[in-house]
């Protein structure tokens, strides 16, 4: 019991506590849902901020870009300024070209006298110096061969007098030296003489020994006496012949001694002798080499003033042939530019030009025309009852013979009696044989060819003066257009340097430009579309309405004046005009359309929003209309068409 009833209170424990999470589970939820709701409404709110802001942020981009390509336009309108005033400093520069070209040449021509000049100076010193230094070298050539003649008698004399000293002294010397050695030889003589008598008395004395040692008895004694005595006189034998060999032999060395001195005295006098001719023979060849040096010299100074001279005209043809290229460039670098200059010059020359013309021969059209229009006038208000008559009986009997209600007249042809004649509207042909119109209207045929070969008399005139103006301005433009087609491409080059700054200006507003794009930029596009189809589909019908106007102004107004058939020029412009229209707001709707499949780079400006909203016909188009309506005599004419 007490398990359970332990039990009963954790389960009433827990219960409560499931009571308590459940409790705040439900809190938590509807805290959560609160939560969410204001999220969403958090949400809502920064959507719509940013909704706003992103608008904002969109305008603020349609006016930066706005504004910048208004900044563009202006550095256009500027870039044309300055190019302009390029122009003008161009041809100031021209100018200053055109006399720095003159003084160039005044310049070159100066030089050129003065290089002639120059050159002719060069030639005087040249056959100066050639005629100076033959004079030299003939003088020194003179003087060399003397002082050579010279020095050669002089030699050859100082040589045959040495010549015969030296054979005198040869001779002299030949005979002492022979009188030397024939005393010598017969001292030598006597004294072997007298040695020899001395040694005869010697052998004398050693036979007395002998002969006294035979006389006596002891023979040993005498024997050593004899050996004593030979040994003696051998040994003084000996002496004596040693000491006379050695004074012999000094002497012969003193005699060999003097001899060779006197050889070599001889050999030396020899010598100097061959020396001092050697020395002649040396300053002969030193005095020959000199002159030869001396000559090789002087050729060698020719040859290098030779050769300076040469290499002075070569450098001074080479600096005279850069001087020709620098300032050929020059002349060629001007020239362009002053080609370009007159091209740009003469195209806008041109361009004024044929304003002017186009103005001038708007203005005098419209002078003849109003002449022209007077002169109908005037001749249909003398004519013109004639003229009604006529087509009334003609239109009768064309109504009641053929049954045409809507008959017209086709006044180009010529009516002529007996004739077919062609009516415009109509494809049957018709013969006119009545008596009375024929005369009625072969007179006023005559009077209506007279005025018509005036009037074109007049126009072929005036025609002709207006060519004769053509051609001379044609004549004054292409002899500009010539001289300004060099000054042309210099500006060319100027302005393809800035139209690639351009481009890189542009591709950077248009990269910054796709980034800006969105559907609104499309819708205005597509609304332009809607706006041109239905401009074109308001002149479609009014050119139908023309028509209409035009068939009933001409069924209403048959009246014929030949003269005033230069008038039906003007429907004619108008339809043109009508149709050119037509033929570009087609061409625009088809560039649109591609815009449209291409995603536009640029944003619709506001020039062309206002253009979109102003009325499609345009003011010189209504007044044109109102001007045909006043005009009732052109609308006579107006059935060829």
């Amino acid at each position: 019991m007490c398990r359970l009833n332990q039990l009963t209170a954790e389960r009433s424990k827990w219960t409560t506590e499931l009571d308590e999470t459940k409790n705040e589970r439900n809190e938590m939820k509807e805290k959560l849902k609160n939560t969410e709701e204001n999220h969403k409404v958090e949400l809502m709110e920064m959507e719509n901020a940013y909704q706003e802001k992103l608008k904002q942020m969109k305008l603020d981009e349609i006016k930066n870009s706005d504004i910048i390509t208004k900044e563009y336009e202006l550095k256009i309108n500027h870039s044309i300024n300055e190019q302009i005033q390029q122009t003008t400093e161009f041809e100031e520069k021209l100018q200053k070209l055109n006399k720095t070209i003159k003084e160039m040449e005044q310049e070159k021509e100066n030089l050129r006298h003065e290089n002639m000049e120059l050159m002719k100076e060069h030639r005087e010193r040249e056959r100066l110096i050639r005629s100076e230094y033959e004079e030299i070298l003939e003088s020194k050539s003179v003087e060399k061969s003397k002082e050579i003649s010279k020095l050669m008698d002089v030699h050859s004399v100082q040589l045959n007098e040495l010549v015969e000293q030296m054979q005198k002294e040869k001779i002299q010397a030949i005979n002492e030296i022979r009188s030397c050695y024939t005393e010598n030889i017969e001292e030598l003589q006597n004294k072997l003489l007298s040695k020899q008598t001395e040694i005869q008395t010697l052998n004398e004395t050693l036979t007395n020994t002998q002969n006294l040692l035979h006389e006596s008895r002891n023979q040993e004694i005498l024997e050593k006496l004899k050996v004593q005595t030979v040994e003696a006189h051998s040994k003084e034998l000996v002496e004596w012949e040693k000491e006379k060999f050695e004074l012999w032999k000094i002497k012969m060395n003193e005699l060999k001694d003097e001899k060779d001195s006197f050889i070599e005295t001889m050999k030396q006098e020899l010598q100097e002798q061959k020396d001092l001719t050697k020395f002649y023979q040396d300053k002969m060849k030193t005095i020959q080499k000199e002159s030869d040096t001396y000559q090789t010299e002087l050729e060698r100074k020719i040859i290098t003033l030779e050769n300076q001279i040469e290499t002075l005209k070569m450098k001074h043809e080479i600096d005279m042939s850069e001087i020709q290229q620098v300032y050929n460039q020059k002349l060629s670098n001007m020239e362009l530019q002053h080609s370009r200059e007159i091209k740009q010059a003469v195209e806008t020359e041109n361009v004024t030009v044929q304003k002017q013309v186009h103005e001038k021969n708007q203005a005098e059209k419209d002078k003849i025309l109003e002449d022209l229009i007077s002169s109908s006038t005037q001749i249909a208000s003398k004519i013109g009852n004639l003229v009604n008559d006529i087509y009334h009986i003609v239109e009768w009997n064309v109504q009641n013979l053929y049954s045409f209600p809507d008959f017209t007249l086709d006044l180009d042809a010529q009516v002529m009696p007996n004739k077919e004649i062609e009516i415009a509207n109509i494809t049957k042909k018709w013969t006119i044989n009545d008596i009375s119109i024929e005369g009625v209207m072969e007179s006023l045929m005559k009077h209506v060819d007279e005025l018509a070969n005036n009037l074109r008399k007049n126009s072929m005139d005036i025609l002709a003066q207006l060519q004769r103006r053509k051609d001379v301005l044609v004549t004054q433009i292409r002899s500009e257009l010539d001289s300004a087609h060099s000054a042309v491409k210099r500006i060319q080059e100027q302005a393809e340097t800035q139209q690639d700054e351009h481009k890189m200006t542009l591709k950077h507003y248009r990269n910054r430009i796709e980034e800006l794009e969105d559907e609104a930029i499309r819708k205005k596009l597509i609304e332009q579309l809607k706006l041109k189809d239905d401009e074109i589909e308001c002149l479609k019908n009014e050119i139908q309405q023309l028509q209409q106007e035009i068939k009933k102004s001409t069924i209403e107004r048959n009246k014929p004046d030949h003269e005033e058939a230069n008038d039906s020029q003007q429907p004619i412009r108008i339809i043109t005009e009508l149709k050119a229209r037509i033929q570009r707001l087609r061409e625009e709707n088809m560039a649109l359309r591609r815009l449209l499949l291409r995603r536009p780079l640029v944003p619709v400006k506001q020039s062309d929003q206002e253009s979109e909203q102003r009325p499609f016909c345009k003011p010189s188009d209504a007044q044109f209309m109102q001007r045909l309506k006043s005009k009732g005599n052109s609308e006579r004419f107006i059935s060829k068409f």
